[in-house]
């Protein structure tokens, strides 16, 4: 599964070593995994754990009329909202979406939600997974709605018509 890895510059937490470092996010597994980097289409990825990790920074932004299908590799795909906006897609039959905020906290898994029209707020993560050659035709766009909170999480509501 590809996740997001957050990459912190220097200047946000006084590293003096490198421009970017990476910390982990469960200090007593540290020495479980042996940690390697790799370049995959000229992004530098890591890999631990049986996990990839990519910069969240480089993600690109979903827009109207998108098809996101997943390549040969398998790796799932990532898009990242730039503006708020009505969400929704038809699901492959093995595949699965997945929202996180902003903050990385995952809002919304089709898994256990089911499929539903969504309002996703500026700076959410989409990530669509399916076998390799699955495609997503995302429908995501401006749209008149009047919001209901499905949870108590920020960002994720029903869609309703007026």
């Amino acid at each position: 599964m590809r996740d997001l890895l957050a990459v912190r510059s220097e200047t946000e937490r006084g590293f003096r070593e490198a421009s970017h470092t990476a910390s982990m996010a469960l200090p007593h597994a540290r020495d479980l995994v042996e940690p390697t980097m790799f370049e995959h289409a000229g992004e530098l990825w890591l890999k631990a754990g049986g996990l990839v990790f990519s910069d969240a920074s480089g993600t690109t932004p979903l827009h109207r009329g998108d098809k996101i299908s997943i390549g040969k590799d398998g790796y799932n795909e990532w898009r990242k909202i730039e503006t708020e906006g009505v969400f929704s897609t038809e699901i492959p039959s093995r595949g699965r979406v997945l929202v996180s905020s902003n903050e990385g906290e995952i809002i919304y898994d089709s898994l256990m939600d089911g499929q539903t029209d969504m309002a996703l707020s500026e700076g959410c993560y989409v990530c669509f997974i399916g076998d390799a050659g699955d495609l997503f035709e995302p429908l995501f766009g401006p749209r008149r709605w009047t919001p209901r909170p499905l949870s108590l999480h920020c960002g994720l509501f029903d869609c309703l018509d007026d």
